[in-house]
């Protein structure tokens, strides 16, 4: 028997604050990657086995990567949302070594 996830549920509630503590607290890049994974478990958008952290790419290490889901975590100071161009290069790196 599987429990239906919704945005409403508690526990995926609980996660997604969870990450957004992280985050607002300044906390290491480390443990936002390890809420972003949980997030991920508790919203059933992955399994916890297939979630792979720091795994190495394109002459780098992706933060968390699932299936054709990849997931790099930038800590940043400021309020700008935006990709600089050096984390898009970055990511297409990534894409191009797993392609």
């Amino acid at each position: 028997m599987t429990r239906e996830i919704t945005p409403e549920s508690p526990a995926l509630r609980r996660s997604a604050q969870t990450l957004l503590d992280r985050h607002a607290d300044n906390t290491s890049e480390a443990d936002i990657r390890g809420a972003l994974r949980d997030f991920l478990v508790a919203a059933k958008l992955a399994r916890r086995a297939d979630i792979q952290m720091e795994s190495k790419a394109g002459g780098g290490r992706i933060d968390l990567e699932s299936d054709d889901l990849v997931i790099e975590v930038k800590r940043r100071i400021g309020t700008r949302l935006d990709a600089t161009d050096d984390n898009k290069q970055q990511l297409d790196d990534y894409l191009h070594a797993l392609a």
